[in-house]
């Protein structure tokens, strides 16, 4: 579960850093009069940021959900509540 919150927490470190590649970007073309460019900067910025953060989380949230599934299974494999089917 620990390895989960560390591939979110890189996934955000990457985006984060594709952000501000893309910013600084941007902000050199805007010095220069060059405003299309600018755009496609911090457009490319934010693509990236998007892409690492959605698969950061989801490496993490699949191994944090590993992990518990782990730990229902030294249990027995049951959860504590009575399941819900097996009433009727």
């Amino acid at each position: 579960m620990g390895k989960g919150g560390e591939d979110i927490g890189k996934g955000v470190a990457k985006g984060t850093g594709d952000m501000a590649t893309g910013t600084a970007g941007a902000v050199g073309n805007l010095a220069r009069g060059n405003v299309g460019s600018a755009g496609a900067s911090l457009g490319k910025g934010a693509a990236g940021m998007g892409k690492n953060v959605a698969v950061g989380t989801g490496k993490g949230v699949g191994k944090i959900g590993k992990g518990v599934g782990g730990e229902f299974k030294k249990l027995g494999g049951k959860s504590k509540r009575t399941d819900e089917t097996s009433q009727k």
